[in-house]
């Protein structure tokens, strides 16, 4: 099963640039700033964790307008793997939209095992339907400039987590490209993902929170080292954030996804604790 993440992160903050010698560079920006400690959640999570080489997450807080990025290791794009199939029906009902036609029953099948069980197979046969370059149009009209595809493979598509959280935010909160009934047949779909792939950005949440994810893994390359990656949304009565996280160097699948299961539980249980 196919499915790569990698995102570059650095944390900006409005007129502070934050370094770490541990870890990495940290900043925060958001149109309302808050004082985070978010940072050090992290990094303490991390410490407690067989953590990969490279990390890179991303988090948009609704109820603050403000986006909280950081990495460790690796700063160039991230392959995006399976994560990339949320662009491709993203994509897909963009074109459909501008054509003034809706998906047919065989679309549909097709998106809906493509993101409720990550099939490869169904995600070729749409790519194949708009062509990959499609998918660079789409990228650029989201304002999405470090996301690219692979001139071979939809897996090997580079992107960063921020790029993923612009992408979020347009169909978690009534972006402007994409009209509501397709954001909502994708919020649909990524809220019913198998149990198998039920872990990441939904680990550690109470039981009164929702959520909407797309997950990633692969091992990859000649060191047979894994990717593994999370991309979603959460919300419950204290908090609603986006949020995307990667991984690269993984000794194994089950190192990644605990190294991000913690990582989210970490970051949901930081926001709802600060959401006055």
């Amino acid at each position: 099963m196919l499915a790569i993440i990698f995102a570059v992160v650095t944390l900006h903050s409005v007129n502070q640039v934050v370094k770490n010698d541990t870890l990495s560079k940290l900043d925060v920006i958001g149109a309302n700033v808050e004082t985070s400690n978010l940072d050090k959640v992290w990094q303490q999570t991390l410490k407690k964790q067989d953590a990969a080489p490279d990390v890179s997450i991303a988090v948009y807080d609704h109820r603050t307008n403000g986006l909280f990025t950081y990495h460790v290791g690796k700063e160039d794009n991230y392959y995006m793997a399976s994560t990339v199939k949320v662009s491709v029906l993203a994509n897909l009902l963009y074109q459909e939209n501008n054509n003034n036609e809706q998906l047919t029953d065989d679309q549909d099948a097709l998106a809906t095992n493509m993101i409720e069980n990550s099939d490869n197979d169904s995600t070729s046969d749409l790519v194949d339907e708009e062509g990959l370059s499609s998918l660079d149009d789409f990228w650029s009209t989201m304002g999405m400039n470090d996301t690219h595809t692979h001139d071979d493979a939809w897996g090997l598509t580079q992107t960063t987590a921020a790029d993923q959280v612009k992408l979020l935010n347009e169909i978690f909160y009534n972006g402007d490209v994409l009209p509501s009934t397709s954001r909502n047949y994708i919020k649909k779909l990524m809220g019913n993902v198998n149990d198998s792939q039920n872990w990441g950005i939904s680990s550690g949440l109470s039981g009164n929170a929702s959520y909407e994810l797309k997950n990633g893994w692969l091992q990859y390359g000649d060191d047979g080292q894994w990717i593994v990656n999370s991309i979603g949304h959460v919300k419950d009565g204290e908090t609603d954030y986006t949020i995307a996280v990667y991984t690269y160097g993984s000794d194994s699948e089950d190192a990644g996804i605990s190294e991000i299961d913690h990582l989210g539980a970490a970051t949901y249980k930081y926001l709802t604790e600060h959401h006055d």
